[in-house]
C-alpha cells in the first residue's frame, strides 16, 4: 500500500471496527470463536500451550497482512470503477 491507502486502512480500522464490535452477528460469532478457543486451550500440556503462544501472534501477523492487501485491492478496484 503506498502512504495514502496506509492512511485510508488505519483511518477504518480506528474508526469503522468498533461498529463491526458492536454488531449482534459479530459478537455472536466472536463469542462461539472464543468459546471453542478456550475449550481447547484447557487441554493443552504445558508445551502445547508453549507452541501455541508462539503460534498466535504470527497467525495475527498474517491475518493483519490479509487485511491490508484485501483492503489494497478493494481500494484500486473503487478507484476503477469510479472512472
Amino acid at each position: 500500500m503506498n502512504k495514502y491507502e496506509e492512511c485510508l486502512f488505519y483511518y477504518i480500522m480506528e474508526h469503522e471496527w468498533p461498529d463491526l464490535l458492536e454488531q449482534e452477528a459479530y459478537q455472536v460469532l466472536a463469542e462461539s470463536r472464543d468459546e471453542a478457543l478456550n475449550a481447547l486451550t484447557e487441554t493443552f500440556t504445558p508445551e502445547q500451550r508453549r507452541l501455541y503462544m508462539a503460534y498466535e501472534p504470527r497467525c495475527n501477523a498474517a491475518c493483519s497482512a490479509e487485511m491490508r492487501h484485501l483492503f489494497h485491492k478493494s481500494f484500486h478496484l473503487g478507484l476503477h470503477l469510479a472512472r
